[in-house]
């Protein structure tokens, strides 16, 4: 009895030292994986396929660990990316490449953690971005092109978080724009150009959010508006200037909503229009409006940033053109439209913008000459 049951325990261990061949498929029938396993584990060199047939994998285990070159294919046929493993871990040059066959990416790994200089390419093989890696975090200096491979920004990493400063350029390769970076927030002075090199805008970012002064300026260089901002809304007095440098309008703004008076001017100096707004950033008030010979265009009442009570409109030579009644932004009430000469032309009632009732009408000399039941 003693010696069937040492035969048994022989034939036991003589079965688990020996690898079986493990072959696996898809529904289709096609192979899915092939290779052999030892104690449970994978051992030697394995193929992987794709549901089409194609192979998409093929290297080898040691102790089932991936162990030496492995190379990876996509489901056409063309290699996705080939390098080496040591205890199942990516190690040493790696490349990678896109479905057409242009290389993706090539760089090192140690103890399966990006490592050392990289560089990346788009699918027409022309380069992407390119810098370093220190235990898997993007560290130092970083450099990104677009498709031509034309230089788009270069900035700095500490431990896979941007940092210090960035600077953007555009295709012709003047800058764009040039700042500071902490994280995935904008800090610190900021400047923008034209292409030409002429600054677009310039203040500061704390924590992600416009802060202070800024100043912006017209492409030949002629300042457009300055002005605070303040957690990110416009705020205070902020002045807008014409082309030709003259004032274009000046205002307050408290947290992004425009308040009080507000002057607009025409290019020539002459004001434009006037008037105030609400706590709410509404039209309010009285607003006079002008023609750039500083004559009176119009003139009337908003309430709510709507038309409301009596409005007056003249001519440039200062004839009145017509006045009438607003309720909320809508024709109301009893509007009266003159001649050129200033005389009466007409007269009647207005509800909910459509005409309505009895219309007077007169000839040039102010003369009643007929009505009308509109």
């Amino acid at each position: 009895m003693k010696n069937v049951f040492l035969i048994l325990f022989i034939g036991f261990i003589s079965l688990n030292s020996f690898a079986k061949k493990i072959k696996e498929y898809y529904e289709n029938g096609n192979l899915k994986e092939t290779g052999k396993m030892k104690k449970g584990e994978p051992i030697g060199e394995w193929f992987f396929y794709h549901e089409n047939g194609k192979l998409q994998a093929q290297g080898i285990y040691e102790n089932g660990e991936k162990a030496g070159i492995w190379n990876f294919y996509y489901d056409n046929g063309n290699q996705e990316e080939s390098g080496p493993y040591q205890y199942g871990q990516q190690t040493g040059k790696w490349l990678g490449f896109h479905p057409n066959g242009n290389p993706d990416y090539t760089g090192q790994f140690e103890n399966g953690n990006q490592t050392g200089y990289w560089k990346y390419f788009y699918e027409n093989g022309n380069l992407q971005e390119e810098g370093s890696w220190v235990n898997d975090f993007q560290s130092g200096t970083w450099k990104y092109y677009d498709e031509s491979s034309t230089l788009k920004k270069v900035g700095n990493w500490t431990n896979g978080v941007a940092s210090g400063e960035w600077k953007y350029y555009f295709p012709s390769g003047t800058i764009d724009h040039i700042g500071h970076w902490i994280g995935i927030k904008q800090t610190g002075h900021w400047v923008y150009y034209y292409e030409n090199g002429k600054i677009k805008d310039e203040g500061d970012w704390a924590d992600g959010i416009q802060t202070g002064e800024w100043k912006y300026y017209y492409e030949n260089g002629q300042i457009s508006e300055i002005g605070h901002w303040k957690d990110g809304e416009n705020h205070a007095e902020w002045k807008y200037y014409h082309e030709n440098g003259k004032l274009l309008k000046i205002g307050y703004w408290n947290m992004g909503k425009a308040s009080g008076t507000w002057i607009h001017y025409h290019a020539n100096g002459n004001v434009h229009k006037e008037g105030k707004f609400d706590e709410n950033g509404k039209q309010t008030g009285v607003w006079n409006y002008y023609f750039e010979n500083g004559k009176l265009k119009e003139t009337g009442t908003w309430l709510n940033s709507q038309n409301n009570g009596l409005w007056k409109y003249y001519n440039e030579d200062g004839s009145a053109i017509d006045e009438g009644y607003w309720v909320n932004g809508i024709q109301e009430g009893h509007w009266k439209y003159y001649y050129p000469n200033g005389k009466l032309m007409e007269e009647g009632d207005w509800k909910n913008n459509q005409v309505t009732g009895i219309w007077k009408y007169y000839d040039n000399k102010g003369k009643y000459t007929h009505s009308v039941n509109r």
